[in-house]
């Protein structure tokens, strides 16, 4: 058994220094977000400090680089190409998932509302009612996204476009901005 053990002791010490030989590069990752975890080729390399960049050693060669954070959405993967000897560098910006209007939540205040524009076709059928939207709307207080949640047919492009132009206060959550989702309603009436 001891005999087994040598050879498998050195053969762990062979692949050790293979790896040492192997040609390396730097890899500088800039997170805008504060302390992020970093992933190179799934394996956590360490954590950009909340004000700087993270250097790490890497093998050289096109690598794979997930930056994550809590409470924040997963960015996409980076392929990025080290050369021996060299610096790559990438920077990030993580969106942070965003939280549902209510309980400490408090709704927006809206700055800027726009009346949806009436389509014709709905209006020459008669169709009116309100349209239901659920809103994202992002840390600068834009609306980011739309998306219905109780449709009317020939309502819902005219009150998504409506919706898309509005501007909200930024919502904050501990003096921090944080983008917010909130429902929403559209109303189509037609005059008597």
């Amino acid at each position: 058994v001891t005999g087994v053990q040598d050879v498998c002791s050195s053969d762990l010490n062979h692949q050790r220094s293979l790896r040492t030989l192997q040609p390396k590069g730097t890899l500088v990752v800039r997170a805008h977000i504060g302390a992020a975890q970093v992933y190179v080729g799934g394996e956590l390399v360490g954590a950009t400090p909340s004000d700087g960049e993270l250097r790490v050693s890497v093998l050289a060669g096109d690598i794979n680089v997930v930056v994550k954070k809590a409470g924040y959405l997963d960015a996409a993967v980076v392929t990025k190409t080290v050369e021996k000897g060299q610096e790559a560098s990438i920077e990030v910006t993580l969106e942070m998932i965003p939280l549902r209007v209510g309980g400490n939540i408090k709704p927006p205040t809206k700055l800027k509302h726009v009346e949806p524009k009436y389509p014709s076709d709905a209006r020459a059928a008669r169709r009116q009612g309100i349209v239901i939207l659920e809103v994202t709307i992002a840390v600068d207080g834009t609306v980011k996204d739309a998306k219905l949640l109780r449709p009317i047919p020939m309502l819902n492009d005219a009150a998504i476009e409506a919706a898309r132009q509005w501007v909200f206060a930024p919502t904050l959550l501990n003096g921090i901005p944080v983008p917010v989702i909130l429902t929403a309603t559209v109303q189509f009436t037609l005059p008597d």
